[in-house]
């Protein structure tokens, strides 16, 4: 029997990438746990692929993709996932479509309107999305997936609650297989650029941004790995992939000023 795929969609995020190419460190993060139980895990990063991406990402679909999930922010990347979403669908009714990220989880309803979606996963999806393939590969009852969201037959939505606890992969157990790390840089900028996450999540409840919201039901809202274990992986970083740059992607890395001199100190 041949290995089942799923199939991440990383889509175009507009003007800002002309000057900003980090790694889609939301695809590395949310196909973890399908890796680790022998799901191949196949990424396509549109921001990178050219005018001629529709054929490339095409390809990546076969008879053995469970399901394609697509990341994705509120703005610019709505249109560009959309256009990849109903791409899929009419190339490949069958397959089963996902969408994660800040906009599905904040914006739900309209998201859920949209016939081409077939489920969206809110907040941190790593193990709701293996959870969807599971049921997806031998049925069961989707109520117990959690963040999993959908609209059924008659239109109606169907929304589970989220996690109440954050949890991620540690830092050592990350895969980075077939992500070209020469794509990623910074306009203007010499050296090669690696980013990272050192914390997620965020205590605070500031009105403008969309942590409240996104953190609400966690009864910790603040996930931070330990120093050790971060500057083991830029070191990694610099010898397994010639990092120059170290670009830190958290919400809010200073929620402890210890541990960040730690890091900055080692």
């Amino acid at each position: 029997m041949a290995q089942q795929n799923v199939v991440l969609f990383y889509p175009r995020l507009g003007w800002m990438d002309t000057f900003i190419l980090d790694l889609p460190l939301s695809l590395v993060y949310v196909g973890d746990t399908c890796r680790k139980n022998g799901i191949e895990v196949r990424m396509f990063d549109q921001r990178v692929e050219g005018k001629a991406w529709q054929d490339k990402f095409l390809k990546l679909v076969d008879e053995n993709t469970i399901l394609a999930g697509f990341s994705c922010m509120t703005g610019s990347p709505i249109t560009h996932a959309l256009e990849a979403t109903r791409l899929l669908k009419i190339h490949s009714p069958k397959t089963t479509t996902v969408w994660g990220g800040y906009h599905p989880t904040i914006c739900y309803e309209s998201t859920l309107r949209e016939p081409t979606i077939d489920y969206i996963v809110r907040g941190h999806g790593h193990d709701s999305l293996y959870q969807l393939v599971n049921y997806l590969n031998n049925g069961g009852d989707l109520a117990t997936i959690e963040g999993l969201g959908w609209a059924d037959k008659s239109g109606e939505h169907h929304l589970n609650p989220m996690p109440s606890k954050l949890s991620f992969p540690l830092l050592e157990d990350l895969s980075f297989d077939g992500i070209e790390m020469n794509n990623y840089t910074r306009f203007n900028y010499q050296q090669r650029v690696y980013s990272l996450f050192t914390s997620f999540g965020c205590p605070h409840k500031c009105g403008f941004c969309f942590a409240p919201i996104h953190y609400k039901n966690y009864k910790k809202r603040w996930y931070a790995y330990e120093p050790e274990a971060i500057v083991d992986h830029i070191e990694m970083a610099v010898e397994k992939f010639g990092a120059q740059y170290i670009s830190i992607l958290d919400e809010e890395f200073l929620i402890q000023r210890k541990r960040a001199e730690k890091i900055f100190q080692a």
